[in-house]
C-alpha cells in the first residue's frame, strides 16, 4: 500500500460491514477469501451490487494490476461485503 501506508505502520480501522458505506478510493481491510482469516489492506477500485450484496474490486497502491479474488464470498474476481473488516480512517 505504499506510499499511503508503509510496512510496519499502525492503522486505525473503523468497523464497517455494510458495503454501501464503502466508496471507491477508500482503503479497506478484509479477510482473504481462502478461509484462513488472513487480513488484506487494499484500496477499492470499483464496487458493484450483485444479488443484494456489494462486491469490491481491490488493488494495492504499489501493485501493477487489480486483484482477482477467487473462492467463497467472491464474484467476478471481486470480494463480497461479507469479507469486510472495516475501513482505514
Amino acid at each position: 500500500m505504499q506510499p499511503a501506508i508503509n510496512v510496519g505502520d499502525t492503522i486505525r480501522v473503523k468497523r464497517v460491514t455494510n458495503g454501501s458505506l464503502i466508496e471507491v478510493g477508500d482503503i479497506i481491510v478484509f479477510k482473504k477469501p481462502n478461509g484462513n482469516d488472513e487480513q488484506i489492506v487494499h484500496r477499492v477500485e470499483s464496487k458493484e451490487l450483485h444479488d443484494g450484496l456489494w462486491y469490491f474490486k481491490t488493488k494495492g497502491d504499489n501493485n501493477n494490476s487489480e486483484d482477482f479474488w477467487a473462492g467463497e464470498d467472491t464474484w467476478n474476481g471481486m470480494i463480497s461485503e461479507k469479507l469486510l473488516v472495516g475501513k482505514v480512517i
